[in-house]
């Protein structure tokens, strides 16, 4: 009967033929995710900017709300046009800026200069819109007032108003 003396566990060749190749490629694809990946658009980076702009937002809310503004959105998803009735204003402003915001995906925002015609609506092309929620909000170009509303999957009419005035 042979003796033989026993080897450590780190030292059978089998146990790192067979180990060696799964930690590699853990290793290889943590490091390719961590160097290439975007940052996410969801965090945002400047806190103090948006608790100081939160005010601002409030006093724009409030002038809308004071002047009885509200508007009725068209959107065409797949043919390209939105269409903006404006109610409440005795002199309507020539253009007006339409911001289509993506739950969750900033890159998918579609923001719009919108020209009033002669019947009074404004319109603007945009690029095919994808199916999904998108949150809506109409400002002039001065920004002293907003429209907000939430435009449902698949939805394409939306009453636009101005936000209900948040609690402290």
């Amino acid at each position: 009967m042979a003796t033989g003396t026993t080897r450590p566990w780190y030292r059978e060749p089998w146990l790192w033929f067979l180990a060696v190749p799964p930690l590699a490629t853990v290793v290889f694809w943590t490091v390719i995710l961590t160097t290439t990946a975007e940052r996410p658009s969801l965090v945002m980076d400047d806190y103090s900017k948006v608790g100081l702009t939160m005010e601002q937002t409030r006093a724009r809310d409030a002038t809308a709300s004071r002047l009885g503004l509200s508007g009725r959105l068209h959107v065409q998803r797949d043919g390209g046009r939105v269409a903006v009735a404006l109610v409440g204003l005795e002199e309507l402003p020539q253009q007006l800026k339409l911001r289509l915001a993506h739950p969750t995906d900033a890159r998918r925002d579609v923001t719009v200069e919108l020209n009033r015609d002669e019947a009074g609506l404004y319109r603007a092309e945009i690029r095919q819109l994808a199916a999904g929620r998108r949150y809506v909000q109409l400002e002039p170009l001065n920004r002293d007032w907003r429209l907000a509303g939430e435009l449902s999957h698949g939805g394409e009419e939306l009453e636009l108003t101005p936000p209900p005035a948040s609690g402290s």
